[in-house]
């Protein structure tokens, strides 16, 4: 594919704006995976928080910073239904 001179410098632009450069940030980026990856959904949810608040214009941290968060609340949701129904069951089980 071959892009004419102005949608080359508009590509160059748009990756350019993309770029997290500082390393703290990148840091960050990486501890909220590295805690995702242990299952630590809430933790790692936000971190990534901070890296968007310091890199909003990056797409790849606002998407991942949404499917974090979406994790986070999936998992406090399964763990509040599994306190319940412990709960239930003892109640019933008396």
């Amino acid at each position: 594919m071959v892009l004419s001179p102005e949608d080359s410098a508009r590509l160059e632009a748009a990756q350019q704006a993309e770029r997290i450069d500082d390393l703290k940030i990148t840091l960050q980026y990486s501890q909220a995976l590295d805690l995702f990856d242990r299952k630590q959904y809430v933790d790692a949810a936000t971190t990534m928080a901070q890296v968007v608040h310091s890199a909003p214009e990056s797409t790849l941290a606002r998407v991942t910073y949404k499917m974090m968060s979406d994790r986070a609340k999936q998992e406090a949701r399964k763990k509040t239904t599994d306190k319940l129904k412990g709960w239930l069951h003892k109640k019933i089980d008396g």
